[in-house]
């Protein structure tokens, strides 16, 4: 096959798995630039240090995507574990009021607005004869 030379460029297909030893390899970011002759078709460029500076890169948007996926999860997960202790300090009072079915539209208005008074806040309605607030 031939050295790996700085300026060329290889493709190398295998039917099987092989292992290819490279060798030590050339060292070439101290030296000056240097001309790579274009021949008619197509030819293969590279350059290795603008991809090291890329994956840096790369790697510190991994990293920074990888802390906001953690941060997004414990916020999420938070309420759920807390939530028990979060309630129970806030001291959260439920009231059920059954409605007969005969009651008036003005009972059932005034009742709510009573309830609104003494700060009681309608949660839901069950069947429209149940109501239940909380405070």
């Amino acid at each position: 096959m031939g050295n790996f030379d700085p300026g060329k460029a290889f493709w190398i297909i295998s039917r099987d798995a092989k292992t290819v030893d490279t060798g030590s390899g050339t060292d070439v970011s101290g030296q000056a630039d240097f001309a790579i002759t274009l021949t008619s078709g197509f030819s293969q460029i590279g350059n290795l240090s603008e991809r090291r500076k890329t994956m840096k890169h790369n790697l510190v948007i991994k990293v920074l995507l990888v802390a906001i996926v953690i941060l997004l999860a414990v916020n999420l997960i938070r309420p759920l574990v807390l939530s028990s202790v979060t309630y129970a300090a806030r001291r959260i009072q439920y009231k059920v009021v059954k409605i007969p079915h005969q009651a008036k539209a003005e009972h059932v208005e005034s009742l709510l607005n009573n309830y609104a008074k003494d700060g009681w806040e309608l949660v839901v309605t069950i069947y429209w004869d149940v109501l239940i607030f909380k405070k």
